[in-house]
């Protein structure tokens, strides 16, 4: 004869079997000394436990959480030693990956040295920031930087100059009706 497993006891003396689970469990506890026996101690324990209060429902749902996360951690770690073999092996290292990683750092070098380079010398000349008909201006070292404007030609646009070298040109673009601003700073 079969004995039922002490889980199916365990829920047998709670009650809480389905209606064909516990009538057999019933029928087979008749017979069964060994089993009537386990059945009354988990009885016994329930009646125990009957007199604590209740968990609130806060705290389980904080064990819950905590189990929740005991589990992910757990499979976690798991999958962390599931197969050493891969972990401990390093990848050989080819001809061709040495050959990129040398190629990469030879590039990386002609790069801080192409960045490096001396720029064109503009000499001594003053900087000149000015406006003109068609925008702004900075003029220095026989070279020009140029902000153009649409609305020149139509005279509306708001030339500002600041005491510090700076210049802003305000308009309203006539294709977009948007409000447009340079704002141009000469540095010394």
């Amino acid at each position: 004869m079969k004995h039922p497993e002490e889980r199916i006891l365990a829920l047998q003396a709670g009650g809480d079997l389905g209606f064909w689970t516990a009538f057999r469990v019933r029928l087979h506890v008749r017979g069964c000394e060994e089993c009537r026996g386990r059945l009354a101690e988990f009885s016994k324990v329930r009646r125990a436990l009957a007199g604590w209060d209740e968990v609130t429902v806060p705290e389980w749902e904080r064990l819950a959480a905590e189990m929740k996360a005991n589990v992910r951690l757990g499979l976690e770690a798991g999958e962390c030693v599931a197969h050493p073999e891969l972990i401990l092996q390093e990848p050989p290292l080819s001809a061709a990956h040495t050959l990129l990683a040398y190629a990469s750092v030879l590039l990386l070098v002609a790069a801080g040295v192409w960045l490096q380079r001396p720029g064109p010398d503009y000499g001594t000349e003053a900087q000149v920031l000015a406006a003109t008909p068609s925008g702004i201006e900075w003029k220095q070292g026989g070279q020009t930087l140029g902000l153009l404007h649409d609305a020149a030609r139509a005279g509306e646009v708001t030339v500002s100059v600041g005491a510090q070298g700076a210049m802003d040109a305000r308009y309203v673009d006539s294709h977009t009706g948007y409000v447009t601003i340079h704002h141009v700073v000469s540095v010394q």
